[in-house]
This record gives C-alpha cells, sequence and structure tokens, in this order.
C-alpha cells in the first residue's frame, strides 16, 4: 500500500548522539553530543529521555517555535512501553502518538504525521526515534556488564535522538510518496543477526514500492535501508536480485 502526497515537507531536523557516535565518520552532522554515556543522569533510561527532551528543545529552537506551536508529537524508542518517550512528553507537554516499529520507527512516523497534514487534520508535527545502546543491549540480549562476547555481526545500536518538523510550508525536501512494508519470515532465529531477519522484508517493501509508482530502482539516485548492517546489506542485494530481479548499481 502506497501513500502519495502533495503538500507535506520536512523543513527542519535536529540530532544529538552519545560519545561513539560523535567520535565516528558523521561527527560534523549532530546538533549536540554527550561525552559519556550517562548523560549527567543515574541510569541509561534517565539518559534516553534527556536525549529526547534536548533533541527537541534544539528543533524547537531551529524553527524559532515553542511547544504550544506544535499540533502532535510522534515518537518512538525501544525500551518497554515506549517509557523514555512517554517521560520525555511529560516535560515536553505536546500531544503524543507513541509507536514501537523498531528500525522502522522514524520512517513510520513520518508517514503517520505526512497522512494526518495531507489530510489536513494537524497543520504540523515532531517526530522523534531515540535509542540507548547500553538500554537496548538489557532489553533485547544481556547487559552490558555481563561481558557477553558479540558475533563479528552483531549491530551495534545508537546512543542519541534524532528529530524532525513536518508541516505544509515548502521546503526542499518534499515527502511524495510512502509504501507500507510487510513482516516477512524466513526462520532466521539468531537475535544477533538482525540484518538476516530484515532483509527480506526490506527487498518486498522495495519492490512494492516500485510496482506501485510504476518506478525502477535507476529512478532513484540512492537507497537507504534501517538496521540491515554489512552482512544484512549483502543478503538483501543478492535477495532482491533472485526474488524480484532487482540490481542495485552499487
Amino acid at each position: 500500500m502506497t501513500f502519495k502526497y502533495s503538500n507535506v515537507y520536512i523543513n527542519e531536523t535536529s540530532t544529538v548522539v552519545g560519545p561513539y557516535e560523535y567520535n565516528g565518520p558523521l561527527a560534523k552532522y549532530y546538533d549536540f553530543h554527550y561525552d559519556d554515556l550517562y548523560f549527567n543522569k543515574k541510569t541509561w533510561e534517565q539518559a534516553e529521555i534527556k536525549s529526547i527532551i534536548d533533541c527537541v528543545s534544539i528543533l524547537l529552537k531551529k524553527i524559532n517555535k515553542s511547544s504550544n506551536d506544535i499540533d502532535l508529537h510522534i515518537g518512538s524508542d525501544l525500551l518497554n512501553q515506549i517509557v523514555a518517550t512517554n517521560y520525555a512528553s511529560i516535560k515536553l507537554g505536546i500531544p503524543l502518538i507513541g509507536i514501537y516499529s523498531a528500525c522502522a520507527s522514524s520512517v513510520l512516523e513520518i508517514m503517520i504525521a505526512s497522512n494526518m497534514i495531507e489530510a489536513n487534520q494537524i497543520k504540523n508535527a515532531i517526530i522523534t526515534s531515540s535509542s540507548h545502546n547500553n538500554g537496548a543491549e538489557k532489553q533485547f540480549r544481556n547487559p552490558v556488564e555481563y561481558g557477553g562476547p558479540k558475533k563479528e555481526y552483531t549491530t551495534f545500536t545508537t546512543t542519541g535522538c534524532a528529530s524532525c518538523y513536518l508541516s505544509s510550508d515548502k521546503s526542499k525536501i518534499r515527502v511524495e510518496s510512502a509504501t507500507l512494508g510487510t513482516v516477512c519470515d524466513l526462520g532466521v532465529t539468531d537475535v544477533f543477526n538482525m540484518g538476516a531477519v530484515m532483509a527480506p522484508s526490506a527487498a518486498k517493501v522495495i519492490n512494492d514500492h516500485l510496482l506501485e509508482t510504476g518506478r525502477t530502482i535507476d529512478y532513484y539516485d540512492l537507497v537507504l535501508t534501517g538496521d540491515l548492517g554489512e552482512v544484512g546489506k549483502k543478503i538483501l542485494k543478492e535477495y532482491i536480485k533472485k526474488e524480484y530481479n532487482i540490481t542495485f548499481k552499487k
């Protein structure tokens, strides 16, 4: 299912990250970074709450608006009952839709906001997606303090938050269309190999998008996916060629 939009734009973004991300190759693109993983808080969860509040505060300053000017906040994180997003929302004071869609959260948030803006149900929205590496490890695998060895193909969950502001005000970035994905299960049970788990669904939604928009893969200069990692990327390229006869240039 593909939605089409004619009047939805991304006007501004903001990002805050932890020390590992800031010491990586994308440092110049972040708005703010923390020097340690606690963000001057007592727990990983409290640190993540702070990252959401800080990220939205930076975004509001960029667009010269206050919380009262925002119709809707759509937020997500990786903790049980999206607890970080909910606690941050108390401070932000913006009407909240909380979602949980793991690696697909940020795109799903854009879709929900775009549908509502296009239908004139709201004028604008802020979306946030956050995670904390130590919180996520405790949630899904083993606490970092446990010292469990990681497999070579294990991905590394980001510590930080990203947000963006969407409205009908024209900008250089227009949300033109969006295609809903489908859950695909090929029987991969290794919790460390998320790239292999998600590659089939990534392949299907790319194929569905091309079919429903009448385009070929060459229409796009760049195709970005979520948490496939190096191993998942290779699986995606092989699988999508075999299953859907789609070949990426690189």
